[in-house]
């Protein structure tokens, strides 16, 4: 990417309400000197997002599941990193969010995943659909759920 490099770190946080449990979160994030942040079952509801803009990550995006604390993922980006927004697609079930901008000057599709436990091959199927439409430059593919469908090798 031309000298820049950015930290991405992906992570199931078991819901994130509790403000002991986003400090922590931000404690790990900066351990890893996280850049950019894909959290999965954020568990926050739509409208009642809490304040995520501290150690460092003032820009948040977020994919909610309504008025259910359950599912949602989350885009964290460090002030550090130079993004420019250019667009968004977000799953009204909180199960995927797709940002799309500039970083350091180039076409970037960030994407953070959180598969159902129930057909989630289908799904799967139907995300990268969705994602190979919208993206553009560069994907960023992080997420959870997907574990027994991709496990490394022996």
């Amino acid at each position: 990417m031309g000298g820049l490099k950015i930290n991405v770190t992906s992570f199931n946080v078991k819901g994130a309400n509790s403000p002991t449990k986003r400090s922590r979160i931000f404690q790990v994030l900066r351990h890893l000197h996280s850049d950019v942040a894909l959290i999965q079952e954020s568990n926050f509801k739509t409208g009642r997002v809490p304040d995520l803009s501290r150690s460092g990550f003032s820009y948040w995006y977020h994919a909610t599941s309504g008025s259910a604390a359950s599912r949602g993922v989350s885009i964290g980006l460090h002030k550090n990193v130079p993004f420019v927004y250019k667009d968004r697609l977000c799953d009204p079930d909180g199960r995927f969010l797709l940002l799309k901008g500039l970083i350091g000057g180039r076409d970037y599709t960030i994407c953070n995943v959180y598969a159902p436990n129930t057909n989630t091959v289908k799904w799967l199927r139907e995300v990268l659909e969705k994602i190979s439409l919208f993206a553009s430059g560069n994907i960023i593919l992080g997420g959870g759920g997907l574990e027994p469908y991709f496990k490394p090798a022996p």
